[in-house]
């Protein structure tokens, strides 16, 4: 349980339904159990937020543009129910809208009833109760942003954390252990019917394909439309460069945009990869922009960055002045995108750092300092990371100790019997 617990635990969201699976398949006598050991290896994120619940709240227009969407012939619901329906039009595989997708899908529900019942008559009720209750509950947050958009919007904008479940269909996860084992269920439940006739091969054969075929364009990269993209040597370079630098202070990359359409990346939106690539703590803009509408961020130091970019100054050495009291000392515009021309002008008159290569300027804002972690902060969240990282250990070698013991009865349990002696 630890184990599978942290593995949850790598993003705040997936910690929490990590979360929900543990308490629903614990039941009650493993409750309290299992919520201190989700709270323990979800530590980091708590404590972090906890710190910080001031900025622990999300714009509740984000709840419109986030709910689940309609990917054709089942409607929401069914998109829902068939794990899809994600915000993002621009990533659904094109099989998804076609017919033979929803002829693949229905046959792929009835395999599904078939396990469910098989499993019900197995008296196997006590998995299908812990995985329909997982289920229903993550059904039942993917669907709200579109059934109760005020209720949920309420939540986003005044319980500190609500934005975890704004974006609900990544909640259908807890829908897919449900699904999954009704499939193999009924696919079992076939392939014993037909067993030792001459339609035992083509049912093996269709239940290997059938969930291919329902997305066969998940293959090669979503159809070729994944593909992997080597960054310009100017990137490098200027990783060099800042890696040396003596310059003190964070770093800003302008253009100030959460995403950007390089034409290293064949003007391919992307979010920006900058504060990821270089070692050097960012200022990125979290704010988002979905079907033309802006979704405010909820980082109150890009706020005050975009606040200073908008301001209407005497000349530029009063901005470059304000960054440097936010604690900006390096400033990356990336010249291969849209709004460059707008954001060199916003640097204007800093001193450049030597680049070499195309699509990428350095410049630097000197005298500023980084945004200090307090002492308290720090110690804090050590003691959390530390608790964290033991509790881990602990259930590794639980999980090891468990190994070694299954090992060693194994040669017992399936040895040869021995005949009782008259």
């Amino acid at each position: 349980m630890t184990v599978a617990l942290a593995a949850t635990a790598l993003t705040p969201a997936s910690g929490v339904m990590g979360a929900v699976l543990g308490v629903v398949a614990a039941g009650r006598r493993g409750l309290v159990r299992v919520v201190l050991l989700a709270a323990v290896l979800n530590g980091p994120w708590i404590v972090a937020g906890l710190r910080h619940v001031s900025i622990a709240r999300s714009d509740p227009a984000a709840v419109g543009l986030f709910d689940v969407q309609d990917e054709g012939f089942f409607g929401r619901f069914g998109s829902a129910l068939t794990l899809g329906g994600i915000w993002n039009l621009d990533v659904v595989p094109t099989s998804r809208t076609l017919l033979i997708s929803v002829v693949l899908a229905l046959v792929m529900a009835a395999v599904m009833v078939l396990g469910l019942v098989t499993l019900w008559r197995d008296d196997d009720r006590r998995l299908l109760a812990v995985l329909g209750v997982a289920g229903v509950i993550g059904l039942a947050v993917a669907l709200s942003g579109w059934l109760a958009p005020d209720q949920m919007a309420r939540v986003v904008a005044e319980v500190p954390a609500g934005g975890l479940i704004r974006d609900g269909t990544r909640w259908l996860a807890l829908l897919v252990p449900l699904e999954a084992v009704a499939f193999g269920a009924g696919v079992h439940a076939a392939f014993t019917r037909f067993e030792l006739t001459s339609w035992q091969a083509p049912v093996t054969v269709l239940a290997l394909i059938l969930p291919l075929a329902a997305l066969p364009d998940l293959a090669w990269g979503v159809g070729g439309r994944l593909e992997p993209v080597s960054y310009p040597a100017s990137w490098a370079d200027t990783r060099r460069i800042i890696t040396k630098t003596s310059t003190t202070g964070d770093m800003l990359v302008l253009p100030f945009t959460a995403y950007r359409a390089p034409a290293w990346n064949n003007g391919t939106p992307v979010l920006d990869p900058a504060g990821r690539y270089f070692d050097r703590t960012t200022v990125t803009n979290d704010d988002l922009e979905v079907s033309g509408q802006q979704i405010a961020g909820e980082d109150p130091r890009a706020a005050a960055v975009q606040k200073i970019l908008r301001s209407t100054v005497v000349n530029s050495g009063d901005r470059l002045e304000a960054l440097r009291r936010e604690g900006i000392g390096l400033v990356v515009v990336e010249t291969d995108t849209a709004g460059a021309p707008q954001a060199l002008e916003q640097v204007k008159g800093a001193p450049e750092l030597t680049v070499g290569g195309e699509g990428m300027r350095l410049f630097a804002i000197e005298g500023a300092r980084s945004e200090p972690i307090t002492r308290e902060d720090r110690r804090v969240m050590t003691l959390v990371w530390a608790v964290t990282g033991i509790a881990l250990m602990i259930g590794l070698a639980s999980l090891m100790r468990s190994g070694v013991r299954r090992l060693h009865r194994k040669p017992a349990e399936h040895g040869p019997r021995q005949m009782p002696k008259p």
